[in-house]
């Protein structure tokens, strides 16, 4: 346990000026609850920021109010505690006997009767803070509301109330607007550090932070920018797979159709059977049964021509040469139909073999003109 000095921010509400150039005002000071200050400012160089609690019994013990009665108002706090011996010095006011709980508050009068810092006020030096010592445990513990803190203030006593261009605690403390400021202890005004407050925006709403603030929103919006990103790849990925799903979905119903496409009817089905069973029967008079089966309908003509004709005769022969070929030998009265009076059977298949070898030796100058073309 140690004693320290510390100040605080208070809310002094409105103010008025008297007919004599005075400036009144009522203030809210030592507020309950918890505060942070930095570790070195309360002696403890290793320490970073202290959660110090104030409990309700302390502030508003009787000794803690009665200590507020009659206390200097100075400009600024001053370099050491105000006393006996320098208050003329540092007083530009006082503060008033009416003390009084307000909520979570001590609310006390206070009157400024110097000119040049009446005039300071009314320029915009409007915060308060209130200059006090209280003796400080470092202890664990949790408030009645489940708050973490590190240390305890107890025996406050109040020693002048400030007024300050910048403070530093919260949102209730100031004269008439809403600057910020945190507690800290006793030091001449000069040496005063200033709690940097920023102005966050988190969807459409707007926040006044300490550092501390900030860097949790930032933090917060760093994840966020994350989790946007690992959703953005997750659309992505999802996208490139219903993409490809619908490509192999494509890819299905095509060859589905090609599949039905190659399904014969019932109707085509009989004309196959139909077909086969003529073949057969024509076939069989040039071969026998185990020289058809398993065999194609262009096998099974071109087979019927080499047993009749010869090898010979179907090496190099295309399909539709042996198809012919084969109905010459099957149904020879349908070419002979076919042949001019007075020409012989022979000298009809000599005409089909000079009209097939004539074809093919066009055929193969077409080739040749071709590629020469592509030359």
């Amino acid at each position: 346990m140690k004693s320290i000095n510390l100040t605080e921010l208070v809310d002094a509400g409105a103010t008025r000026k008297t007919s004599d150039g005075y400036l009144i005002a009522d203030a809210k000071v030592a507020r309950t609850g918890i505060q942070r200050y930095a570790g070195y400012e309360l002696g403890f160089a290793d320490r970073g920021v202290m959660r110090v609690y104030r409990p309700e019994e302390e502030v508003f013990k009787a000794a803690s109010l009665a200590s507020f009665a009659g206390k200097p108002v100075t400009n600024d706090h001053p370099a050491t505690s105000v006393s006996a011996e320098d208050w003329k010095e540092k007083a530009v006011g006082h503060v008033g006997n009416d003390i009084a709980r307000d909520g979570e508050f001590v609310r006390v009068p206070f009157t400024v009767m110097d000119k040049a810092t009446v005039e300071q006020v009314e320029g915009g030096k409007r915060q308060l803070s209130v200059g006090y010592s209280a003796t400080l445990t470092v202890e664990d513990g949790f408030t009645p509301e489940g708050e973490p803190y590190d240390a305890v203030q107890r025996d406050i006593k109040v020693n002048h109330l400030a007024l300050v261009r910048v403070a530093r605690a919260g949102s209730e403390a100031r004269i008439e607007d809403g600057a910020k400021w945190g507690a800290s202890p006793i030091f001449d005004h000069k040496e005063e550090a200033i709690v940097k407050t920023y102005n966050i925006a988190v969807g459409d709403k707007a926040f006044v932070v300490n550092e501390d603030g900030k860097e949790a929103v930032d933090a917060m919006k760093i994840i966020v920018a994350d989790k946007d990103a690992e959703l953005a790849e997750a659309q992505k990925q999802a996208n490139e797979a219903q993409a490809k799903a619908d490509m192999l979905a494509d890819q299905h119903n095509k060859e589905l159709d090609e599949v039905k496409a190659q399904i014969v009817s019932d109707e085509q089905l009989d004309q196959l059977v139909a077909d086969r069973s003529a073949l057969t029967a024509r076939a069989s008079k040039f071969l026998g049964d185990d020289d058809i089966k398993g065999k194609s309908v262009a096998e099974i003509k071109r087979a019927c021509v080499v047993a009749n004709k010869g090898a010979d005769f179907a090496d190099g022969k295309d399909d539709a040469y042996i198809s012919v070929a084969f109905d010459m030998l099957v149904e020879p009265t349908k070419v002979d139909d076919l042949q001019p009076a007075g020409s012989s059977r022979q000298e009809t298949n000599d005409s089909l073999e000079s009209l097939t070898s004539t074809a093919e030796e066009a055929r193969q100058r077409m080739i040749k003109g071709d590629n020469k073309d592509k030359s």
